[in-house]
């Protein structure tokens, strides 16, 4: 019996996660894993096999630095979901010589601010208090009651310059503040 659902084609190094969580979501959708063997940041040219099952594509969730040696031979291609935040690495590849790809392109936005906000406060705190130059002591059976090690700044007395203001630098923001930080 076909489907209701159009096939989404999975093509990311998140690929078998995301297809566990989809199936959840919606049972009844076909999905079709393409590639998952991606490094996570590095940009991959697409072998052969992966244009192939990508042509029939007309939904794809992807990686969008997969995407630009893609963007221009996938016929069938009607909604591009990213998975990242950004599509920044996919937009610097548009060919101004070329009309704009028909299909639809969407970001993943709107979810990493709390997460992304936990890495920067967890950074800032353990930089403060030094934490790498304690785990080091730790190892060592070292065991310092002065010094510089316990001479930090709380933060209600740091300043934190955020460079934007989207979902991600607004969260942030936000969390700073919390904490009594001057943000900029």
């Amino acid at each position: 019996m076909a489907s209701r659902f159009p096939t989404v084609h999975l093509y990311t190094h998140m690929g078998e996660s995301l297809r566990e969580l989809l199936h959840r979501l919606c049972p009844e959708m076909p999905l079709k894993i393409v590639r998952t063997d991606f490094d996570t940041l590095v940009p991959s040219d697409p072998t052969p096999e992966d244009v192939n099952a990508l042509q029939e594509a007309e939904i794809l969730l992807m990686d969008p630095n997969l995407m630009p040696p893609l963007m221009y031979h996938l016929p069938n291609l009607k909604w591009m979901q990213s998975t990242w935040a950004g599509v920044d690495s996919m937009l610097k590849h548009l060919d101004k010589t070329k009309p704009l790809p028909s299909y639809t392109l969407t970001r993943f936005g709107g979810v990493f601010g709390p997460a992304m906000a936990e890495y920067v406060l967890s950074n800032i705190i353990a930089r403060e208090r030094r934490f790498h130059t304690q785990w080091e002591n730790q190892a060592k059976g070292v065991w310092y009651r002065e010094g510089e090690l316990h001479n930090y700044r709380p933060l209600s007395m740091l300043s934190v310059g955020i460079l934007g203001v989207g979902d991600i630098g607004k969260e942030i923001a936000r969390c700073c503040k919390t904490f009594g930080m001057t943000v900029w």
